[in-house]
């Protein structure tokens, strides 16, 4: 029972506090700065003491006042301002001294309260010192600095003292007409908002790190600590009628205890009735508690930042450790709380902790992350009871919890884009709850993630109105409750989707319905429509009940996509749309999913796809959807998904498939009888090996018509330089080449090789022409990989050993022609992976080629101009080939392949002196024909084609050997683009012999 004392120690308080009214002080005529005193002893003549005063608009700056030994004083001040600034004044209480009222600095105020009237105050409690003592009873109330009109900035407070006393009141700053903080560089001052720094072992009733009536408070900050110490109500910013914005509450220790109700008494019960059926399976709130989290069961206790009437913005509060720690990131009773923050690291977490939380306004993009701690709390990213909550969310990253989790909760209005993401959480108690979005309204948009932990109920949206389009994401966890996309209890249930792709679901232990339900929808009292569960992965507990869209007033267009096989569940139910994706490496005989109950798909299209070349053979099948008992599937139909409706038998026979009703318990997948037959695509790769022999022998041509030519002619001219005799000889010659080309055949093939000539050259000059003879052998190898459009890849090797003979003519007018012929052997070995089989092959045969090119070269002084035209014919001999896979060995026969191409070009050189000369030229070659062919017994692979055009620019370097120089060299560099592209290059070296 308060005293008669107590009341008129508080009411003379309230009074002078009120007021300005301190008694009588002396007159100043100027700025109080830099007065230094202390106080060791109660003093007999006033109970008050400051360390400065400046009377009217004059300031008081860098004062000081300490309390020591056992002083005990009513108020104490470092400074006080009338009408002026007070700025860098300290109060230091220390030993076992005792101060009622403790400022740091006090200003009456100005007429302007936007004007910064206290800043860089600092007030002291350490030692055992008190705030409090004989003088006011039990008032005991500190501040960085006071303000009655005017704002206050900068102003700390710090509190270690381990005097053990309750009650105490601490203010960073305080202003009644002004704002309380500030961003740091604003009016020009470097300083932000006003600090409170407490540990020690006293009871805190009432901690503020910027307080104003009317104003707005920014930039606050407290931090709390102190494993002695306990806390009732915690504030970085707190405002009746402004904004608080930007302010933090950090939690390193202490014990927070239970704060009274509300300052005015009231308690008003927010929890909004919702009648209706409860949804089968699940554990919902009773109907009078879907806004459980109303002020009657919360009072904001703690708060980053806390408004009555404005907005509360960007604030954090930090929670390190501590016991029974509960808060609010930000709070406000009429305006709106948005983007507020509370980091969880650690801690023992009670009651509830809510990002941003507002009682009329709309909480909006509010944030909890907990990365450590255990909680046995509510949690809530954002909480409106009379508007919306949208855009806010959980991120638990680790911890122990026990409760309910929501990532935005609407008591009156709707809950949307809201979002929970769950990482690492082992929780206790069968009525946990995780939570997207809840709303009395609608809740729509929300997201819950899961990438692990240990997790009760899930829903992605939980409404008393629609509940629309809400997503749960699973990779991994287990969920031992019950998962629904989005839950009404008197709306419809409508577009909600579960994605899983990992985890455990279900309950071992249990066959209760509530711990083994998987549902798109559930719709309590309308219906449920449009819902898809989509497995990728996952597994399943023996007792899980898989539902679509649960409503027993109407169901329909609710989908169920398995993309996975070998899953047993208890029951299936609501859905009219099921789609089985048959896994690659499925095998004759496997089931996909096995139900041990009820599986009722009545009225439902069923419908298979296969991926990947699944292998199936005539008679064999694949089971979709077994059960011991009948089936309920009247009505159904069954169909192949487009384009996914091919099985591939282990021969690469590939059939059409098709599904139906095997029996009263079976619906399978298998081969239709109906024809179209053909071979894998991926058999592709087998002709795609001939198609790059094709290209490297045709490879070979274009080197021995270019730069073997050019080398053999290179290499009779030194020659000559030291035996004139040699025209009747023939001279030998060696050039080199190489090539990393890209052909386009409906896929692509990269080709990396190299080609080598040896041979002899004679040139005979006559009279109006000049004939070259040139015998030569050849050698080249490469290596290649093919893609194929459905990802089959194939690799291999070849090499190709054989002869040619070219035969030229120069005239004396510029008109050159030529021929060759060239024959030889080509050998392969190839390995692939064919429909998702690994196979390997060889390929050899004779080739045949021949070439004819007719053009003109026309000399201008140092430039010459050479047009031609060539025509290439190159012939790979059939022959068959064994592929050897695992399980078979495939005889294959291979067609002879035949390219016909062209070219038109043209060459600049110019010579650079008498034994050296750059050239460039550009051309176009054109493929009439280059398919390759393959077939296994009567079916025939997809067959590769190089029909098309393709671009050259070429750049050379030719240096001749000399009577000066024995050696001459040339180097040749070619571009191409269109189906072939690529670089090709080659380089001739020569000597005088």
């Amino acid at each position: 029972m308060i005293t008669k004392r107590q009341k008129l120690a508080t009411a003379l308080l309230l009074s002078i506090m009120g007021s300005g009214a301190w008694g009588c002080q002396p007159v100043l005529a100027a700025d109080v700065v830099g007065q230094i005193k202390e106080i060791a002893v109660t003093p007999l003549d006033s109970p008050d003491a400051d360390g400065g005063w400046a009377q009217g608009q004059d300031n008081a700056r860098n004062n000081r006042l300490t309390v020591s030994g056992e002083a005990q004083l009513r108020f104490g001040r470092g400074a006080m301002a009338e009408a002026g600034a007070a700025s860098g004044n300290w109060l230091v209480i220390k030993d076992e001294a005792a101060v009622s009222v403790a400022q740091a600095a006090y200003v009456n105020g100005t007429m302007n309260k936007k004007n910064v009237q206290a800043y860089d105050n600092h007030l002291v409690i350490t030692d055992k010192g008190r705030l409090g003592g004989t003088y006011l009873g039990e008032v005991s109330v500190g501040f960085g600095a006071q303000v009655q009109r005017g704002s206050t900035a900068g102003n700390w407070v710090s509190y270690n003292s381990m005097a053990g006393q309750r009650g105490i009141r601490l203010f960073g700053g305080s202003t009644q007409q002004g704002n309380a903080g500030q961003l740091e560089g604003e009016n020009g001052l470097p300083f932000g908002g006003n600090i409170v720094e407490t540990s020690g072992n006293a009871v805190f009733r009432k901690i503020v790190g910027g307080y104003t009536d009317d104003g707005n408070a920014v930039n606050n900050k407290v931090t709390i600590g102190g494993a002695e110490a306990s806390y009732v109500e915690v504030y970085g910013g707190e405002s009746r009628f402004g904004d608080v914005r930007k302010n933090t509450v950090t939690v390193n220790g202490g014990t927070m205890q239970d704060c009274p109700r509300w300052s005015d008494g009231e308690v008003r019960v927010v929890a909004r009735r919702v009648a209706g059926p409860v949804a089968h399976g699940f554990h919902v709130l009773p109907s009078d508690e879907l806004g459980y989290y109303g002020r009657s069961h919360m009072a904001h206790c703690i708060a980053a930042g806390y408004t009555h009437s404005g907005t509360a913005e960007d604030n954090l509060l930090v929670i390190n450790a501590g016991n029974e720690v509960r808060g609010f990131g930000g709070f406000s009773n009429r305006g709106d709380a948005k983007k507020n923050r509370v980091l969880v690291n650690g801690g023992n977490i009670t009651k509830t902790v809510v990002g941003g939380y507002t009682v009329e306004g709309d909480a909006i993009a509010n944030q909890v992350t907990v990365a450590g701690g255990k909680l046995k709390a509510n949690l809530a990213g954002g909480i409106s009871e009379d508007g919306d909550a949208a855009n806010n969310s959980i991120d638990f990253q680790k911890g122990d919890f026990t409760g309910s989790m929501l990532g935005g909760n609407a008591l009156l209005g709707d809950a949307y884009n809201n979002r929970v993401t769950v990482a690492d959480m082992k929780v206790s108690g069968s009525s946990s709850q995780v939570v997207g979005g809840m709303a009395t309204g609608s809740a729509y948009k929300n997201n819950v993630v899961i990438t692990g932990g240990t997790l009760p109920t899930v829903f992605g949206g939980y409404s008393g109105g629609d509940a629309v389009s809400n997503t749960i994401t699973i990779t991994g966890g287990q969920l031992q409750g019950g998962v629904a996309g989005g839950l009404s209890r008197l709306g419809e249930a409508q577009n909600n989707t579960i994605n899983i792709l990992g985890g455990h679901f279900g309950s071992e232990d249990t066959t209760e319905e509530a711990n083994n339900v998987i549902a798109g929808g559930v719709a309590a009292s309308k219906g449920a429509s449009g819902n898809t569960v989509n497995i990728y992965g996952g597994t399943f507990g023996p007792h899980i009940q898989l539902q679509g869209g649960q409503s027993e007033v109407e169901s329909q267009a609710n989908t169920l996509n398995l993309h996975t096989k070998g899953n047993t569940i208890e029951g299936l139910k609501y859905f009219q749309n099921l789609n089985f994706y048959i896994p690659a490496g499925t095998q004759a005989g496997e089931t996909m999913l096995t139900v041990t109950g009820t599986a009722d798909v009545h009225g439902a299209s069923i419908r298979a796809g296969v991926q990947d070349a699944a292998r199936l053979n005539p008679g064999e099948v694949i089971k979709l959807l077994y059960s011991p008992q009948p089936l309920a599937a009247d009505g159904a139909s069954y169909n192949t998904l487009s384009g996914m409706d091919r099985v591939t038998d282990d021969a690469f026979v590939s059939r059409k498939a098709v599904v139906k009703k095997q029996d009263a318990n079976t619906i399978v997948l298998t081969v239709s009888g109906d024809g179209g037959t053909s071979l894998d695509p991926d058999t592709k790769l087998i002709p795609e090996g001939r198609e790059n022999a094709l290209n490297t022998l045709v490879r070979g041509s274009d080197i021995a018509a270019t730069e073997g030519y050019a080398s053999a002619v290179a290499a009779y001219e030194a020659a000559w330089l030291e035996d004139h005799s040699i025209k009747a000889k023939f001279t030998p010659y060696v050039v080199l080449g190489g090539h990393n080309l890209r052909y386009t055949t409906g896929s692509y093939v990269d080709s990396h090789g190299f080609n080598g000539e040896l041979g002899f050259v004679k040139r005979d000059y006559a009279k109006g022409h000049v004939d070259t003879i040139m015998p030569f052998a050849e050698y080249g190898t490469g290596s290649f990989t093919s893609h194929l459009d459905s990802g089959a890849r194939g690799d291999g090797s070849q090499h190709y050993v054989g002869g040619g003979l070219l035969m030229r003519r120069d005239l004396d007018n510029g008109v050159h022609y030529e021929g060759m012929v060239r024959a030889g052997h080509l050998g392969g070995d190839y390995q692939g992976t064919i429909a998702g089989v690994p196979a390997s092959w060889k390929d050899g045969g004779t080739y045949l080629a021949a070439h004819l090119g007719l053009g003109r070269k026309v000399v201008r002084k140092e430039n010459t101009y050479d047009f031609y035209g060539k025509f290439f014919w190159t012939h790979l001999g059939s022959g068959e080939t064994t592929l050897h896979t695992a399980k078979r060995r495939l005889p294959y026969q291979l067609d002879s392949v035949e390219s016909y191409r062209t070219r038109l070009g043209a060459r600049w050189t110019r010579q650079q002196n008498a034994a050296s000369s750059i050239y460039a030229g550009l051309g176009w070659d054109y493929e009439f024909d280059g398919k390759a062919r393959a077939a296994y017994k009567s079916y025939s692979t997809p067959s590769p084609t190089l029909q098309g055009s393709s671009g050259f620019v070429e750049l050379g370097w030719q240096s001749k050997a000399s009577k000066e120089n024995p050696w001459g060299a040339d180097v040749r560099v070619t571009g191409w683009a269109g189906r072939q592209r690529g670089v090709t290059y080659s380089a001739t070296i020569s000597r005088r012999i």
